[in-house]
């Protein structure tokens, strides 16, 4: 029916945060639907609604009409809210179908699948640590835990590439509850490696 209505439980929020709820939800949309062929053509009933309900929204919040909202907002590259932040003036555009960026063509690539090697090394210890194993005292059918030799949090500031390096290369050990006890009291020093 093409009827856009205004959005009540937006009213106590300010103009930039009716705006941004508003941007999210089309956006959202116009990526999940980018991929077509037509998108702006097929988004457009939507995108009509949707800034019919935002300027509705917003017109209902200052108790003016929609033309004096727009006439407020418009501006030479389309509809903006206008804010300060620490006295400078700042402007939040509010979303158009044209903002849709269309993909590059990547013809047959779109349907490849993601390279997910990295993340196949650590199931070894997820088996280890499924035989109930101790890698040290050598004791079967006993609860075990993962004991990791080096820590990871020095590696929280580095890129993503050298985190799942390290998490690759990073030593574990899988030891029974009473040895990986001991070994954080600082008891367990001389390591004899229970062989598979």
């Amino acid at each position: 029916r093409l009827k856009a209505i205004h959005r009540k439980y937006l009213i106590d929020s300010s103009m930039v945060e009716i705006v941004l709820a508003y941007n999210t939800e089309m956006r959202g949309f116009a990526n999940y639907y980018r991929l077509a062929f037509c998108v702006k053509f097929s988004l457009r009933k939507l995108w009509y609604l949707w800034q019919t309900s935002l300027l509705k929204t917003l017109a209902y919040k200052h108790k003016c009409s929609v033309n004096k909202i727009v006439k407020r907002l418009k501006s030479r590259d389309g509809l903006f809210v206008r804010f300060k932040v620490k006295g400078k003036e700042r402007r939040l555009a509010i979303f158009n179908i044209k903002d849709i960026k269309n993909l590059p063509r990547l013809g047959q690539k779109v349907d490849t699948y993601p390279y997910a090697y990295f993340t196949l090394g650590r199931s070894d210890v997820l088996d280890r640590l499924r035989a109930n194993r101790c890698e040290y005292c050598g004791a079967t059918n006993v609860p075990c835990e993962i004991h990791h030799a080096r820590r990871m949090s020095d590696m929280k500031d580095s890129p993503l590439w050298k985190q799942v390096a390290a998490a690759r290369k990073r030593k574990r050990i899988v030891l029974c509850v009473p040895c990986h006890n001991t070994l954080h009291a600082g008891k367990l020093h001389t390591r004899k490696r229970f062989d598979k």
